[in-house]
């Protein structure tokens, strides 16, 4: 199922597990820019691909605002280093530890974008005995640019 299908049932999991694990969404390059395509074919939001941070950051605030979405959200760099690093085109969801290491990766979106196995992924996790960690992976739609 497409990403914005799925922000109800990702914020739901944020306010599940946020006290365990840390949740971003991470905004990377537009799968279908252009100044006529317009989203679900219903919406009127026109999303051309950004020519700079400034563009990203704000189709990534304009996207936060029109899904919903609780949790933190931040930008892939304009190179598209964590989008191609990830391999996240057009959509994907992982699970990282703190040790770095992948403990969940879905199939490429949007077929592949399950949350219901990202559940099953959080319910084995073991207890976090003393919260999150805080460690920055990217620039937050709320840093200026």
């Amino acid at each position: 199922m497409p990403f914005r299908s799925q922000v109800g049932s990702l914020n739901s999991l944020y306010a599940r597990y946020k006290h365990q694990v840390e949740f971003f969404h991470i905004y990377i390059s537009e799968v279908h820019p252009s100044l006529d395509w317009s989203l679900d074919g219903v919406d009127e939001i026109h999303i051309p691909q950004a020519a700079s941070m400034h563009d990203r950051t704000r189709a990534a605030r304009a996207c936060a605002a029109h899904t919903e979405i609780k949790f933190s959200v931040l930008l892939d760099e304009m190179d598209n280093s964590t989008s191609q690093a990830y391999e996240a085109m057009p959509d994907r969801l992982y699970l990282v530890g703190e040790d770095g290491r992948i403990s969940y990766q879905s199939d490429r979106g949007p077929q592949g974008f399950d949350v219901d196995e990202l559940t099953e992924a959080l319910e084995s996790l073991p207890p976090t005995p003393t919260g999150i960690g805080n460690q920055s992976i990217g620039r937050s739609v709320d840093e200026e640019n």
